[in-house]
């Protein structure tokens, strides 16, 4: 068509501001049943109608909440839709109907669009440059500032929120604040593409993003000087004219000599390996207002940079996350009259490191306070005056040392940190007092959606956090003695608590008995997800809510999900570790169970009996590093739902059943991961009717597949076979299918040829054999005597490098967590 990718428009801006529901083409809700032959047919009438001459209009009709705009959506993020296809838009028709700014918003629309456009760089920029001038003067300049960030760098939404606040490029406006205000102006550039690859988080807010390379150059076309990147030894130009600073991996004698750029605005280091210990760092920087040292080494004690920064009196943001050597703060930082966010501030002993410093700042967004032991009685920190502070994000945490066990009234102490009722998030780490002060509990946090409480030893009961209305996400680990969740009594009639909560972890807590003291049939009524981390004597009851179970017997993976923090597990009492039978043994209460997830249980040699019983919506099972368990649940073959079988780190599970196999009709997705005695998968696997995609890969014992895949399933699309390195032969032919479109092949020395039906295979579109000689030497293109039989295949890699492939890493998650000696990490 018109050559050029997607971009969502709309068609009236003024509709921001009425009640009319604008719609996008992002797909909001998780699962979507139902729609799946309409879908369907408006997916084959598009494709069937885009090649004639005449434009085809197809329309959905019906009554308001039927469902129609998710039918769309679902039409328009169909991968068929996007392959063929070469420009989508999603244009918004509001109430005003108006032809003319309909027309207008298609073509501002395609204006946009940069990743298929075929001219060159220089052509692209000003059709982008145009598509710049029409966003607001105050977006232009908050788009135009992302040039300081590397291209292809994931921002963090709020990282360049407080960068704009502190450049004072947004301001509150009438009953909005300035948060408001920005976040604002990101949904404006998410909306109009102007940010992409955007994550959002638990809640569905905004993350992160990534900016396309042609709007980085825009960016820095329109920033001109202004804005600089140094990476590696390039020599820093304009030095005079540069306000805002990036350093990359870069030589100490760089960063001194930007220290001398008496008009810089924003510093901004990331991923420097070089150490700062220098006395000239940041001191002529009179009119720096952001800096950002994250992931930076500081040197020396207290450091130069931290010696230095209390004379930075214009400095509005300063972040310091990642900054590991860091165990000093700077002195008399409360002097900082201008600071608005500062993400960590570490408590010291001596006058002008104390907590008091922050009696004076005005500070918003996110606070850690480190090394809370430190401080002696409850005045210092009320004086401290947290609850000036508008504060989205708290954490607190107590380091573990001798100071911590000696403190006498560190309830007291906890109960004068009450922050400002306006919290979002709250962490407390470390904590050793016995009871958690009334306000966690005080229903006046009526923003409060996320806490973790982590390491707090000697508490008994958690605060009365059922209260809190807006709480979606609850972490609990390592409270030793706490019995329940909910330890309030509901008798005369009193609502039920934690009415909002989401998603529950729960984490090396020995005595964990239940979740309600007092069991009910309307107990935690939204609950969709749980972890449960070490718990040997908690039992579910049943909660018709939950989709997701995770069950770990002491270790769960880490890295990028709800509950991002580092655990030392071997704080952990010994007894906690010991198998998953008690939670096991009451899984069949959770009836509405999609996705379950076993992990980490060196005990467990079989599913007890009945466990999966009744669970027949179960979409997903992963049973990860059962190394004793031998052969699976003949449970499975009932269950009609099951469409995803992970399997990885069974050591001794030799094979799948027949018996087994041939009970899973509506299975789609199998994976077999580092099974170091798997050999095969019974002649059962033909049976596999819904079977679309097989990955096996890290098995030795694996020799053949000439049975296994003689006769493959009918609807397989996509083969994956991986460091199977005694794999010697695949059968001589794999049948009639025509469906397989991915055959992948790494890793497997011995392997001699390929089935000679690969040829034949016409929906085939992708071929990779790497570290196989023989087989790559076979089908050498152009030269090796087997080429012809693939070279009709549009994507053919024969290279010599060796990488474990995306579906492979992801399925075998890092499941450990490491700590620290000194402080309890909530991050």
């Amino acid at each position: 068509m018109f050559h050029l990718c997607e971009r969502i428009a709309t068609t009236d801006k003024k509709a921001e501001l009425m009640e009319w529901r604008q719609t996008s083409s992002v797909i909001t809700q998780p699962e979507i049943y139902g729609r799946e032959e309409d879908k369907e047919r408006v997916v084959q009438a598009l494709i069937q109608t885009c090649d004639t001459e005449r434009a085809a209009v197809h329309t959905i009709v019906g009554l308001g909440g039927l469902g129609k705009t998710t039918l769309a959506q679902l039409v328009f993020n169909d991968d068929r839709i996007k392959k063929h296809f070469d420009l989508k838009i999603w244009v918004c028709v509001s109430e005003d109907f108006s032809l003319k700014r309909m027309i207008k918003a298609i073509l501002d629309s395609a204006s946009v669009s940069v990743s298929a456009l075929p001219q060159d760089e220089n052509s692209i920029l000003p059709a982008l440059r145009l598509s710049y001038l029409n966003l607001p003067l105050k977006s232009r300049q908050c788009f135009s500032f992302c040039a300081i960030f590397p291209k292809d760098a994931e921002i963090e939404k709020d990282e360049l929120v407080h960068l704009w606040m502190a450049n004072g490029f947004v301001s509150s406006e009438g009953t909005m604040t300035v948060e408001d205000v920005a976040e604002e102006i990101i949904s404006e550039l998410c909306w109009a593409s102007f940010f992409q690859d955007i994550e959002k988080d638990y809640l569905g807010k905004v993350r992160c993003f990534k900016i396309h390379d042609l709007l980085h150059d825009l960016a820095q076309y329109v920033m001109g000087d202004v804005c600089c990147t140094v990476n590696d030894e390039m020599p820093i130009e304009h030095p005079k004219r540069i306000r805002h600073l990036t350093m990359g991996p870069c030589a100490r004698n760089q960063i001194i000599s930007a220290c001398t750029f008496r008009s810089l605005r924003t510093f901004h280091f990331r991923q420097t390996n070089c150490a700062l210990a220098s006395t000239k760092i940041l001191g002529p920087l009179e009119s720096l207002r952001a800096l950002d040292l994250g992931y930076v080494n500081l040197l020396s004690k207290p450091p130069a940079v931290a010696r230095h920064l209390k004379y930075l009196k214009a400095l509005r943001h300063l972040y310091l996350r990642g900054c590991s050597s860091l165990v000093y703060m700077p002195n008399e930082i409360g002097q900082l009259n201008s600071l608005r966010t500062l993400n960590i501030y570490i408590v010291g002993k001596k006058k002008g490191l104390r907590l008091d410093e922050l009696a004076q700042l005005c500070l918003r967004g996110e606070l850690h306070i480190k090394n809370l032991e430190r401080v002696t009685n409850a005045a210092d920190a009320k004086e401290a005056n947290l609850m000036g502070k508008q504060l989205d994000v708290l954490k607190l945490s107590w380091g573990r040392n001798e100071q911590s066990k000696l403190l006498q009234n560190v309830d007291q102490i906890l109960e004068a940190l009450e922050p400002h009722p306006k919290l979002i998030n709250l962490g407390v780490g470390g904590y050793q007092g016995m009871y958690f002060p009334q306000w966690m509990g005080n229903p006046h946090l009526k923003n409060l959606c996320s806490i973790k409480l982590v390491d707090c030893w000697y508490s008994q009961q958690l605060p009365l956090l059922g209260r809190l209305p807006s709480l979606k996400i609850l972490a609990i680990c390592c409270m030793h003695n706490l019995r329940y969740v909910d330890d309030e009594s509901y008798d005369g009639g009193v609502a039920r608590g934690f009415q909002s909560l989401m998603c529950l972890e729960l984490c090396c807590m020995p005595n964990l008995e239940g979740l309600s003291k007092e069991e009910g049939g309307d107990m935690f009524p939204c609950l969709s997800e749980m972890n449960v981390i070490a718990c040997p004597r908690l039992t579910f009851p049943a909660l018709p809510s939950v989709r997701k179970l995770c069950i770990a017997k002491a270790r769960r993976r880490s890295g990028h999900d709800l509950f991002s923090r580092e655990i030392l597990l071997s704080q952990c009492p010994s007894k906690t570790r010991s198998p998953n039978q008690v939670q096991m043994d009451s899984i069949h209460g959770l009836g509405c169970l999609e996705i379950l997830e076993i992990h980490d249980d060196q005990e467990l040699a079989s599913f007890p009996k009945g466990t999966l019983q009744g669970l027949c919506r179960l979409r997903q099972l992963h049973i990860h590093h059962q190394s004793k368990m031998e052969v699976l649940p003949l449970e499975l073959a009932n269950n009609a739902a099951l469409q995803e079988l992970h399997i990885i780190g069974c050591h001794n599970l030799e094979s799948l059943t027949d018996q087994v196999l041939t009970g899973l009709q509506s299975i789609e997705k199998l994976k077999i991961f580092e099974c170091d005695k798997f050999k095969g998968l019974s002649t059962g696997f033909q049976s596999l009717s819904s079977l679309k995609d097989l990955i096996i890969s890290f098995c030795p014992q694996m020799v053949a597949l000439a049975e296994d895949l003689q006769h493959m399933p009918p609807m397989l699309q996509s083969i994956t076979l991986h460091e199977l390195k005694n794999l010697e032969c695949l059968p001589y032919c794999w049948g009639s299918t025509m469906t397989l479109q991915s055959l992948y092949i790494a890793c497997c020395p011995k392997l001699k040829s390929l089935p000679i039906s690969v040829g034949w295979f016409n929906g085939l579109n992708s071929l990779t054999v790497v570290h196989c000689p023989s087989i790559q030497k076979q089908f050498e293109k152009e030269t090796g005597k087997d080429w012809k039989w693939i070279k009709h295949i549009p994507n053919v890699d024969l290279g010599e490098n060796c990488w474990v492939i995306p579906t492979i890493a992801a399925s075998y998650p890092d499941l450990t967590f490491s700590g620290t000696a000194q402080n309890y990490i909530i991050d």
